[in-house]
């Protein structure tokens, strides 16, 4: 089954399930393939496995199962920053387009004026064509965050790699023991960072679509094909809902309209 998600009236998002997946833009954006507890699929990250683990698998999720959790470790008496980079050695992952951001959800317990941070870089043949780096503020329950890319060049970029880590308030190495941060549901976006963002996930043998409380006025509309397009607002949802769940038959589109 395939299924796909569009956001329309603020801005656009894109995602798809298949049998007993759930993708996104970004590979494994949303942090749901673990080999084990410290090995995410499709990222590499400062934990060694069986040794020391400051990033690690964790179900305290914005959605679906699981997410990432980072931690400033003692090892030794030393203090290790969780660091994560996308793609299995850090080279990152293949793109085709000009995204404008990298959006998605974090929770950050600092101690000592720690700062959580995410870093990007698009290339092409190697080279830079748009970098994009934030820090965001503590935040005790899930906050949006939006890495808006500035571009260098007029070239369509073949490569994105996405830095996520936490460091200390003055030379980034002076981090410290116990800051906690929590990462999950990554995606390309538009850069304005006010789109409403539909998810998806399974629960048992069921998808579940949602979306954010703040999306006030949207409807949830389907259709089993865009051509031609015949969208219908999901039956049976009020006002007040946030999440549509059903069972997987054939193929579907889903959108949020305003």
């Amino acid at each position: 089954m395939k299924l796909y998600l569009r956001s329309v009236g603020v801005g656009l998002l894109l995602a798809a399930a298949s049998a007993g997946s759930v993708r996104a833009q970004v590979p494994n954006g949303g942090f749901e393939l673990w080999p084990d507890a410290c090995t995410i699929e499709g990222w590499s990250s400062s934990s060694v496995c069986g040794v020391m683990a400051p990033v690690t698998k964790s179900t305290t999720a914005h959605s679906g199962s699981f997410a990432v959790r980072g931690e400033v470790i003692s090892f030794f008496g030393s203090a290790f920053a969780p660091i994560l980079q996308s793609g299995a050695d850090g080279e990152g992952f293949p793109i085709t387009q000009r995204h404008e951001s990298v959006d998605g959800f974090y929770k950050f317990a600092p101690i000592g004026g720690d700062r959580f941070g995410v870093n990007v870089a698009f290339q092409k043949g190697g080279s830079v064509v748009a970098q994009g780096v934030s820090v965001f503020p503590a935040s005790a329950a899930y906050a949006a965050f939006s890495v808006k890319m500035v571009y260098q060049t007029a070239e369509v970029p073949d490569t994105a790699i996405i830095q996520i880590q936490v460091f200390g308030p003055g030379t980034g190495s002076d981090y410290h023991v116990g800051s906690v941060v929590f990462v999950d549901d990554l995606t390309f976006g538009t850069g304005g960072g006010t789109s409403p963002r539909l998810t998806m996930a399974w629960s048992g043998s069921a998808v579940v679509v949602s979306w954010p409380a703040d999306a006030v006025g949207y409807k949830l509309q389907r259709s089993s094909t865009l051509s031609p397009a015949g969208w219908v607002d999901v039956p049976g949802l009020t006002a007040a809902d946030r999440s549509y769940a059903f069972a997987p038959v054939g193929q579907g589109y889903f959108r949020l309209m305003k």
